[in-house]
C-alpha cells in the first residue's frame, strides 16, 4: 500500500518504482495507492505524517492488520512497519515483497 499525493515531489519520484513492481509482482501481490488529498479519512486512520508513507499488509487478525517489517517479522503496528519518505532501491521493496508473499497465515 503507497500513500501519498499528486501534488508530493517524493510521491512522483517514487511512482516508477511502485509502477515497476506492481508490474513485477502482478499476480502475486494487490498494490493499492491512496492519494490522501482525495481520502483525508484513510490518511488519518493509517496515521500518515509523511508522504509516502508503504507498508505491506499480510494478513487480518482478530480485526487487526497485521504488517510485515522489513527484517521478515510481522506486527500490528504499522509505525515499525512503514517506508517513509526515504529514497530506497526497488531491492529493499522486492525483499519486503519476498518475504510477504512466503508469510504464513
Amino acid at each position: 500500500m503507497r500513500l501519498g499525493a499528486s501534488w508530493c515531489p517524493h510521491c512522483k519520484a517514487f511512482q516508477p518504482t511502485f509502477e515497476a513492481l506492481a508490474k513485477e509482482y502482478a499476480g502475486k501481490v494487490t498494490f493499492m495507492s491512496i492519494d490522501i488529498t482525495n481520502s483525508p479519512t484513510l490518511a488519518k486512520y493509517f496515521g500518515v505524517k509523511h508522504i509516502p508513507d508503504c507498508s505491506v499488509i499480510v494478513s487480518i487478525k482478530n480485526g487487526k492488520y497485521i504488517y510485515m517489517q522489513q527484517n521478515g517479522k510481522t506486527t500490528t503496528d504499522r509505525s515499525q512497519a512503514q517506508i517513509i519518505r526515504e529514497k530506497h532501491p526497488k531491492s529493499v521493496y522486492e525483499k519486503l515483497l519476498n518475504f510477504a508473499i512466503k508469510y504464513k497465515k
